[in-house]
């Protein structure tokens, strides 16, 4: 059997980010719930931020770090979100052309909440055990946005 297993992971949470005990306060709702869920803090979204920047972010650091023929080698690009960017192309294909990934690599996207991490993982797995290409590599990014209306109307 092929060896086959998580060789680098990364996370990006954003750049801002409140105060989850200071925001229950304000919107005065119980902060015991937050306790139990032991968050401490959320990220916010700035305008310019979008799930493709957030995985590109978290990615960027793991393939930079691969030599050229490891990077090449990257031959599957599954990304897992719930979130668009617009009505077309999907995120795959952004974040394809930001990692500056091979030509040849096949990507898509799923787009099935939290489940569609350990569906795109699931799918990578199996691309590497099928042997369709010995050697080749999968890159699963999970990445999602979750903007906050309520705290753009109160901005503004």
């Amino acid at each position: 059997m092929v060896p086959v297993g998580i060789e680098a992971m990364n996370f990006y949470g954003g750049t801002a980010y409140l105060d989850v005990n200071q925001l229950a306060e304000h919107r005065q709702l119980d902060t015991t719930r937050f306790k139990n869920l032991l968050m401490l803090e959320k990220t916010v979204a700035l305008p310019y931020e979008d799930p493709v920047t957030y995985g590109v972010n978290a990615a960027k650091k793991l393939v930079d770090a691969l030599t050229e023929k490891e990077r090449d080698r990257i031959e599957l690009l599954i990304t897992c979100t719930e979130s668009g960017i617009d009505f077309g192309k999907s995120v795959s294909s952004y974040i394809h052309h930001y990692l500056g990934l091979n030509r040849n690599c096949r990507m898509f996207e799923i787009k099935q909440a939290c489940y569609s991490g350990t569906a795109g993982f699931s799918m990578a797995v199996n691309f590497i055990l099928s042997q369709a290409s010995p050697g080749a590599k999968a890159l699963v990014i999970a990445t999602d946005i979750s903007r906050f209306w309520w705290l753009r109307r109160e901005m503004y």
